[in-house]
Formats: C-alpha cells, structure tokens, sequence
C-alpha cells in the first residue's frame, strides 16, 4: 500500500460507542446512588424528627410530681427521656415510630375488611363480617406486634397472660416486676385496638388491659392511680361489649378508699327522658343511697377517683336508676375540691376538675329532666363552666409535659361544651326556637369533625330552623299586606 494512502481506523467507532455507553451508565449509577441517598436520608430524618420531636414527651416523672401529669402521658418506650427505648434495637424502633405515624397522620383513609378480622386471632373465622377499618390504625397495630416481637427477642419482660378465672376483680392478683417498656408497648397496642373499635378489637384491648391491670401493683400515688385509670378502662370497654363494668368501676374506687354502697331499689315508671333504651323504667327509691367520701386523696388519685364516680353514675343513668345515679353525682361534687393554683401543673389539675364538674352538672340536668325536674337552670351552667375551662386551657409546646394531658382536655372540654350546648337547645325548643336555634349552631361549630355528633347536632338545627320558617310569614304575604 502507497505510504501516501488514507488509513482507516477501525477501532475508533467502538471505542466512541464504548465511552458514551459508559459515560451513560456512570450517570445513571451515580443517579441512583443520589435517590437512594437522599430516599434513606430522607426516611431517617423524619424519623429522628418524630423520635426527638413528636415523641419528646416524658411518660414517666423520676422527680415524683405530685400532680401525676406524666405518668398520664403515653408513653411510646422512652419513660423520662421521652422517645423510644434503645434496648428495642433498630428495627423495634422503627416500627414504633411507624406505628406513631400511622396513628397520628393516617395511612389512606377507611377501607372495609370483607370476611376477616384486622386481628390475626380473628382472622378466617366463620362469620366474619365486613368491618369498616381505618388503615392507619391498621397498619400501626402490625408495627407494634413487630416491636412487641423483637422486644421478647431481647429478652424484655412482659406481664403475663392471665386466665378467664383470674380476670375478675373478686380473683385479681396484682404482682409487680414486668419491664416498663414492655407494659407500654402493650398498651400501645391495646390503645389501638380500642380505636379499631370492632367487637373483636374491643375484647382483645379488654384482655391486655387486664393483663397490665394484673401487673401494675404498687401503693405509691401515681401507681395506684395508674391502677385505678386501667380499672376503669377495663369497665368502659366491658360496658361498650355489653358485659357491665361496674364491678371493675367499684373495685378501682375501693383502691381509693370510696365506697358506693347497692340498695335494691323499686323501679317506677318515668313520664320522660333521654336515655336509651326508652323501655327500661327508672328507679325512683324512697330512701337516699348512701356512700362513704374518704379523706382528701392527691391529685392523680383524685382524678382517676372523678373518672371512675363519672363512669359510674353516667351508667346508672342509663339503666334508668336515677336517684341512684345522682347520689353519685353528689359525691363526686363533694370531692371536688377549692384550689388556689400555684404552678403550671395545679392550674391544670383545677381546669380538670373544672372541666369535669360541668360535666357532672350536665350529667345532673339529665337525669333532672328524666325525673321531671327543672334542668334548664343547670344545663345553662354545664355550658358557662365548660365554655370557661376550654377557653381558659392554655397551649404548650409539644416537648412540654404538660402536652398531651392539656391536649386531651381541649378536646374534652369542647365535646362538652358541645353537648351541653345541644342540651340546653333541646330544653328551649318548646318556648325559644330562635335561642335553640343559636344552641345547635353552637354545638356544630365545637364539633371538630363532622361524625355522628355533628349529624345529630344538624337534624336538630334543621329541625328547629324549619320549625321557625313555617311560623314566620313569608315575604310574598308580607307584600300582599
């Protein structure tokens, strides 16, 4: 071949296509590096914010408050430090804060569960029904059985399982020596099964509650406060189940030292009243019921005590024993004390008591009204102290201690209000439509969504606004005048 000749270079093109192939896959592999960097950095930062934020909140006071607050809280493993306990290793904590988010900010909304329970227990049983489950509740009930189960793994001691003999308060044993940790991560999930809200869930929340009842024993205040709150929560879902929860209410109310005596009572027929089922009769007795106060009690015994008497007397209202109910009523009133508050803490406690002394007040206009009685007068004093008691509870950070329990009395406070509200306005309809009017629009606007008692809030603000434009005239007879 001439020297002068053009060569041609094969080689070249392949090279070219190798190098931009490759430039192509470097870009492609550090971009995937970078989403899963940024996805994992991501993921761990909310995490640490709802681990060093949203789950600051102390659940157990070393310092031995004397008002009890944290011991309130829930807690999510982290006692005093708030957070989740390090001993549940990695993937345990996660999953918990899983569960927090789950909970707290929902997880795609409500799905029905057609032939299966949400409960492995439950599941493909003959029988099941569709159940309407919100999927964050869902969800954050398999996050906590996977922390539950790495913590068994480590070796945490858990309350033991109790037998159907022992599960009544005449046969309770009540032992000591289960981990903290393990005792809030069951009530975590008892606490979600409650909110699941099926039969199924209601019997199982039951059963753990029990189960830590049988392992909280211990005689310092907040102890036995403690003791006398899962007292009651074991009677608020035996009530809902259909089972009574008055043994379980009277058996935490004698950890307190207060007794409220049963007196055979003569049921007599009542001419009217709200409560349900309308063919019960309401005992009237001759003779007053008696019960026995006990000395002042501290603060959170106090307020576990209140819980119990309301629980108590709201349910002897309902099974139509009125004066039996009232008698309850007035002890809690009598233990309900005057104080001065002196520190963020006491001011609480005294917006707690507040808020459930009008409670007790509208519980009285109730069973005022059933037996015929002027209740009007009270109702309107439910509603003036449970207006002031919601306005006046102040707002904290949540890495306050004071946090949930102010949180939860909002809510409470203004579920009053509401109802109170709603009471009076039924007890005006007969004589003032505009004021009832006024009432039921109240009520709708204290509700924070619209469930079931905003529908019952609107039929009657309906109700009452047809009522008021069928009597007022209408502008074409007003022209024609």
């Amino acid at each position: 071949m001439p020297p002068d000749m053009p060569r041609e270079n094969y080689a070249e093109p392949a090279m070219y296509t190798v190098s931009y192939l490759s430039r192509v896959i470097k870009f492609l592999i550090y971009g995937a590096v970078g989403l899963g960097v940024t996805a994992y950095a991501s993921f761990e930062g909310l995490h640490l914010y709802v681990e060093n934020v949203c789950l600051a909140t102390p659940s157990r006071d070393p310092s031995g408050d004397v008002y009890g607050w944290q011991e309130e809280n829930q807690g999510w493993t982290g006692g005093a430090k708030g957070g989740t306990d390090s001993r549940l290793g990695w993937k345990a904590r996660h999953a918990l804060r899983g569960a927090w988010i789950c909970q707290e900010w929902g997880a795609g909304g409500t799905r029905a569960s057609i032939g299966r329970s949400v409960h492995p227990d439950f599941r493909g049983m003959i029988g099941s029904r569709i159940n309407k489950v919100d999927r964050g509740y869902e969800l954050a009930e398999e996050y906590i059985d996977i922390a539950i189960a790495e913590a068994k793994k480590r070796g945490l001691v858990f309350p033991p399982n109790i037998s159907a003999v022992s599960a009544t308060p005449e046969t309770l044993t009540l032992t000591a020596g289960a981990d903290p940790t393990a005792v809030d991560l069951l009530l975590l999930k008892a606490g979600v099964l409650e909110r699941i809200a099926t039969p199924q869930t209601l019997g199982q929340a039951k059963d753990i509650y029990q189960r830590v009842l049988a392992a909280s024993g211990g005689e310092a205040p907040a102890q036995q406060a403690k003791t006398m709150r899962l007292a009651g929560k074991v009677g608020d879902l035996s009530a809902r189940l259909g089972e009574g929860g008055a043994e379980w209410w009277a058996w935490g109310l004698r950890r307190a030292g207060v007794t409220v005596p049963e007196r055979p009572e003569q049921p007599q027929p009542v001419a009217k009243g709200w409560f349900k089922p309308a063919s019960k009769r309401a005992s009237v007795s001759t003779e007053s019921t008696s019960t026995t106060a006990p000395s002042p009690l501290s603060p959170p015994v106090l307020r576990a005590t209140i819980s119990l008497l309301i629980s108590t007397e709201a349910n002897l209202a309902l099974s139509s024993q009125l004066e039996r109910s009232a008698s309850v009523q007035d002890l809690a009133e009598a233990l309900i004390p005057t104080i001065t508050p002196s520190s963020p803490e006491s001011a609480l406690h005294d917006l707690w008591l507040s808020h459930r002394a009008s409670l007790l007040l509208l519980h009285r206009a109730n069973v005022f009204h059933a037996l015929s009685r002027p209740a009007l007068e009270l109702a309107t004093a439910a509603s003036v102290q449970s207006d002031g008691a919601l306005l006046a509870i102040p707002a904290y950070p949540t890495s306050n201690p004071l946090y949930p329990a102010a949180k939860l009395l909002h809510r409470d406070a203004a579920a009053t209000s509401a109802e109170a509200a709603w009471t009076k306005g039924l007890l005006l309809e007969k004589t003032d439509l505009e004021h009832a009017s006024d009432c039921f629009e109240k009520a709708m606007a204290l509700v924070e969504e619209r469930g079931s008692d905003w529908e019952t809030y609107w039929r009657s603000f309906a109700r009452v606004r047809s009522r008021m434009e069928a009597v007022m005239p209408s502008e074409s007879d007003l022209k024609n005048e």
